[in-house]
C-alpha cells in the first residue's frame, strides 16, 4: 500500500507561499520511518502525463510491502532537481523514482549508493543516463519510451511500400549512437539510412534540400537541434511541398502534416516501471536489469497527407491505425 505526501507547488501567490515554506520544513524533516520502504519521487513537471504514469506506477508496485511516497515536482528545473535530489540522499530511501528526463538526469548525478528506476525519458543511452539498453550499469535503470527500430521501420515499410532509402538529420553530439543504431539496424531490414549532420539549426534546411531528391522518406528522430520552432515548421511544409513522406515524431506531428508517427501508451510505460521496481525490491540489481522499451505502440497517419503526396494507401494498412486523419 503507497501512503502519499504531496509536496507540489499551489498556483495562488499565498497558497505558493505556504507551499513553499511546506516543501522547506519536508526537506529538512526526516523520512518518514516504521520499517517502511522508503520511496521519494522526482517529476520533472506536473502534466496529465506524468501523472498519469505515476498513477499506474503506484498501482502496480508490490501490494505485500508497506510502501511510504513522497512527491517532489521540479518545475522543469534541472537545478531544482539536484537540491531536491541532494536532500532525497539525506533520507536514506530504498529506491529513488524519476519520472522525466529532467528529473532522471538530476537524481544520476547526485545519487550514487541507491537503486534509481526511471521512465518517461527518451535516448536514456544518448542522454548519458545508460551505458546502454542491455547493460545500464551503475546503480540506474527503467522504462524508455524508445519504440524498437524494427517496429518503427516496420510500420514504415507497411505504408510506404517501395520504402528502400530513408533520410534523417541529426546532431551528431545529440543524438549520434542512435543514428548510428538506426544505421545497422536498417541494413539487417533491407534499408539504407542516409544521415546528414547538422550542429545548428539554421543548418536543417540544407540538409534537407541536399536529402529530398535521394531518399524515399523522412524519419525523426527526437534531436532538440533539428526539431527548433521554426524548423519543425520548416521541415513539415517543405516535406509536403517536395511530396517527401515524413515520419514525425508524435500524433501531433502527424496532426500538422506528417505522413505518419508511432506512440507509446504512458499509462503501461508507468507499469513497466513498476515491475522493474518490484524486481529491484526483491533484491535483483538495478545494473542486471535491461532498460525497457514500450510493450504497446499505437499507429497514426495522415490520409490528406497520403493523398496529397500521391501516395495509395490500402484499406488494410488504414484498418491498422489507431487514428487516421482524413
Amino acid at each position: 500500500m503507497a501512503v502519499y505526501k504531496d509536496a507540489l507547488p499551489q498556483t495562488n501567490w499565498k497558497r505558493t507561499l505556504l507551499a513553499a515554506l511546506a516543501f522547506s520544513i519536508i526537506l529538512t524533516l526526516p523520512y518518514p520511518s516504521f520499517g517502511d520502504i522508503r520511496l521519494p519521487i522526482m517529476l520533472s513537471q506536473d502534466s496529465d502525463i506524468h501523472r498519469s504514469v505515476l498513477e499506474s506506477f503506484t498501482k502496480e508496485l508490490d501490494g505485500s510491502k508497506q510502501i511510504v511516497t513522497v512527491k517532489y515536482d521540479l518545475d522543469g528545473q534541472f537545478e531544482k532537481g539536484l537540491k531536491i535530489a541532494r536532500k532525497i540522499r539525506t533520507f536514506n530511501p530504498d529506491m529513488v523514482l524519476a519520472i522525466g528526463t529532467t528529473a532522471a538526469l538530476a537524481a544520476k548525478k547526485e545519487i550514487k549508493d541507491v537503486p534509481i528506476v526511471f521512465c518517461l525519458v527518451l535516448n536514456p543511452v544518448s542522454s548519458g543516463l545508460v551505458e546502454s539498453m542491455e547493460s545500464p550499469d551503475g546503480n540506474i535503470t527503467g522504462a524508455s519510451l524508445d519504440i524498437p527500430l524494427i517496429t518503427q521501420y516496420k510500420y514504415a515499410k507497411l505504408l510506404i511500400p517501395d520504402l528502400k532509402n530513408i533520410g534523417v538529420i541529426y546532431n551528431p553530439e545529440e543524438t549520434g549512437k542512435l543514428v548510428q543504431n538506426a544505421a545497422e539496424v536498417a541494413k539487417q531490414d533491407d534499408l539504407l539510412l542516409t544521415a546528414r549532420a547538422i550542429y545548428s539549426e539554421r543548418e536543417v534546411s540544407e540538409a534537407l534540400w541536399d536529402l529530398v531528391n535521394k531518399i524515399d522518406a523522412l524519419w525523426s528522430v527526437a534531436d532538440g537541434t533539428v526539431f527548433g520552432p521554426q524548423s519543425t515548421q520548416y521541415i513539415l511544409l517543405n516535406t509536403l511541398r517536395t511530396g517527401t513522406p515524413f515520419i514525425g515524431l508524435s500524433p501531433s506531428f502527424v496532426k500538422a502534416g506528417a505522413l505518419m508517427a508511432l506512440s507509446c501508451d504512458y499509462y503501461d510505460i508507468g507499469k513497466q516501471a513498476a515491475g522493474i521496481a518490484n524486481r529491484i525490491l526483491n533484491g535483483e540489481s538495478p545494473e542486471d536489469i535491461p532498460i525497457s522499451v514500450p510493450r504497446k505502440v499505437s499507429f497514426h497517419i495522415n490520409l490528406k497527407t497520403a493523398d496529397h503526396i500521391g501516395l495509395q494507401v490500402s484499406q488494410d494498412v488504414i484498418k491498422l491505425a489507431d487514428e487516421v486523419i482524413r
